[in-house]
């Protein structure tokens, strides 16, 4: 066997090609990162790619993401090897060549930490399920409202602090068919929050109710996704801040990039600013997508998404948008960092430490 077919070795080196290869449009790219998740977490896999589907594809074609559910959820009836691997290339394939559309995930940072949302949690949060679900599809309610009624009104609190009591998961998808959501929408993300038990998964019908709403007008528009530095014989945007080696790249630019370094230590104390850097990095890089769906209101919920993200680093609210901005205006000395930083151990011909999280 070649050793490239090695590469990547490290399953959160895989995850993050397979995630980062879908949204800039790489499907080759994201075919190799899946099939590596697989090799090294096994049928795991496929719950990832749902998570994902939900996560950066999401409303932006709900007739793929019906498909992804089915496929995915159907995997462990595969009995041949050779089988499941063609079917994880095709849907790996399938999302990279997706329009991409981010508010899954924007929606969920800012219902848990934006602090103008606060109101809207504890409206919600006093209500009685039945109460939170007829909000959730109240088209009158500022989307805000319903975001956070949805969320408590499925009773899926997910990972991290309790937020969520009791809900009717069933009785909210129901809810959302009974008012024009297609139910085979409804009934896919019943299926993937019930799999995955990650709340993300849960805007997509309350997201089609929106865009697909009189006078949003949605359409598909390039990306920004860049190409490598010339030279560069491996993605670097795969070492992000969900890997080992993605933080002490990131980490070592903070300190040594002059304009970073100096913008950091106007707003945050340097204890503090590696984590900001990391986040504003993800947003400057990671997240860069290839085709996005935009949509009336999109580019407001994308400033509270980032905002509630960056204000959880501890950065100042009104000096997020800036750090981002200036991380994003360096990136060629970022990619520098983690090229010279992988050339040995990174790539599979050399046998050294891959840059995976160490957690």
């Amino acid at each position: 066997m070649n050793t490239s077919d090695l590469w990547p070795r490290d399953p959160w080196i895989a995850a993050s090609l397979m995630q980062k290869a879908i949204r800039r449009g790489e499907p080759d790219l994201a075919a190799r990162g899946a099939l590596a998740y697989h090799r090294m977490r096994g049928r795991l896999v496929w719950r990832r790619l749902v998570v994902i589907a939900f996560e950066d594809v999401g409303v932006a074609d709900p007739d793929l993401l019906v498909s992804i559910v089915q496929q995915c959820l159907s995997a462990d009836r595969r009995r041949c090897a050779d089988e499941e691997r063609a079917a994880l290339q095709n849907v790996a394939r399938k999302m990279a060549l997706a329009p991409t559309d981010r508010s899954a995930d924007y929606l969920l940072s800012a219902i848990k930490d934006h602090p103008e949302w606060e109101a809207h949690r504890i409206t919600v949060a006093r209500l009685p399920v039945a109460g939170r679900i007829q909000l959730a599809v109240d088209p009158s309610a500022d989307l805000a409202l319903r975001a956070t009624a949805t969320w408590f009104g499925s009773g899926v609190n997910g990972g991290g602090a309790p937020m969520v009591g009791q809900g009717d998961l069933r009785g909210l998808m129901e809810a959302f068919a009974a008012a024009g959501v297609p139910a085979d929408l409804t009934q896919a993300t019943e299926r993937a929050v019930i799999h995955t038990k990650e709340p993300i998964t849960l805007f997509i019908p309350l997201l089609w109710s929106v865009v697909r709403g009189p006078g949003i007008e949605p359409s598909v528009v390039e990306g920004e996704a860049s190409s490598e530095p010339a030279g560069a014989d491996f993605p670097l945007w795969v070492l992000d801040k969900h890997t080992a080696g993605g933080k002490r790249a990131i980490g070592e630019f903070a300190r040594v990039n002059e304009p970073v370094r100096t913008a950091l230590e106007r707003v945050v104390p340097d204890y503090r600013a590696r984590d900001v850097a990391l986040m504003a990095a993800f947003y400057a890089d990671a997240i860069t997508t290839d085709q996005q769906l935009i949509w009336n209101g999109s580019e407001a919920l994308y400033r509270d998404g980032m905002e509630a993200d960056m204000l959880t680093a501890h950065c100042p609210r009104d000096a997020a948008a800036g750090i981002i901005e200036i991380v994003r205006a360096n990136l060629h000395h970022l990619n520098a960092i983690r090229a010279r930083m992988a050339s040995a151990s990174f790539w599979p011909n050399h046998h050294g430490v891959e840059f995976g999280e160490t957690r």
